[in-house]
C-alpha cells in the first residue's frame, strides 16, 4: 500500500508535458471550470454503487477538485467521502485527461442484523483519494439551439462534457471504482 501511495505521489510530481493547449496561440477569455455527475460500480467491503459529485477549477496545466462519494449497498450499508484533490490535467482538441490525488475525510454507517435486532455502527476517518479521468466535450463554441435544431445567438463557451473515471480511496475501508461521468462548463479556453 505504501508503494502505490509513493508511486502516485511520483507521478503526479514527475509528470511531464504530454499533450495540452498551446497558451501562446490562445487567448484566454474564460476561465476553466466545471461541475461533474457520475455513477458506477464500487469495489469494497462495504457496497458496489457509486455515486459522485466533483467541481473541478484548472489553472495552467494544474487541476484543484473538490468531490463528494457515497457508495450504496442493499442492506443500507453506506460509505459517505468529502475529498479536496490537487492533480494535472491535460487537454487535446476534444478531449481532457486527468489524474489527482488528495486528501479526504470519510465515514462509514455499517448496519448489523441479527435475530430481532439492528446494530448500526459510524466510524469516521480519513483516506488518501485519487482519480484518473478521460472527458470529451466541444472542441469549439457553438450556437445555442432551440430543441436541438435552430441555433440563434452569438457562439459561446459554456456546454457540456461527458467521460470516464476510476476513483478510489486508500484508507482503512478503501475502494476502487470505475464510472460513468456528465458534467456541464467552461472545459477549456475558447
Amino acid at each position: 500500500m505504501k508503494t502505490v501511495v509513493i508511486l502516485m505521489i511520483c507521478i503526479i510530481s514527475f509528470s511531464g508535458d504530454l499533450h495540452a493547449q498551446d497558451s501562446a496561440k490562445i487567448q484566454k477569455t474564460n476561465p476553466i471550470i466545471y461541475v461533474e455527475a457520475g455513477l458506477g460500480y464500487a469495489q469494497t467491503k462495504i457496497g458496489y454503487i457509486e455515486a459522485q459529485a466533483a467541481a473541478n477549477y484548472q489553472f495552467n496545466k494544474n487541476l484543484i477538485t473538490a468531490r463528494s462519494t457515497v457508495i450504496f449497498s442493499l442492506n443500507q450499508d453506506q460509505s459517505q467521502e468529502h475529498a479536496i484533490l490537487f492533480g494535472r490535467r491535460y487537454i487535446n482538441g476534444e478531449r481532457s485527461l486527468s489524474y489527482s490525488l488528495g486528501a479526504s475525510w470519510n465515514r462509514v454507517d455499517i448496519y448489523n442484523y441479527s435475530s430481532f435486532n439492528v446494530t448500526k455502527r459510524n466510524e469516521i476517518y480519513l483516506g488518501l483519494p485519487f482519480e484518473v479521468a478521460i472527458t470529451w466535450f466541444n472542441e469549439r463554441k457553438e450556437k445555442a439551439n432551440v430543441l436541438g435544431y435552430f441555433p440563434f445567438g452569438k457562439p459561446f463557451a459554456l456546454g457540456g462534457g461527458a467521460g470516464f473515471k476510476i476513483l478510489g480511496n486508500l484508507s482503512s475501508h478503501s475502494y476502487i471504482a470505475i464510472g460513468f461521468v456528465i458534467g456541464f462548463g467552461f472545459y477549456k479556453h475558447y
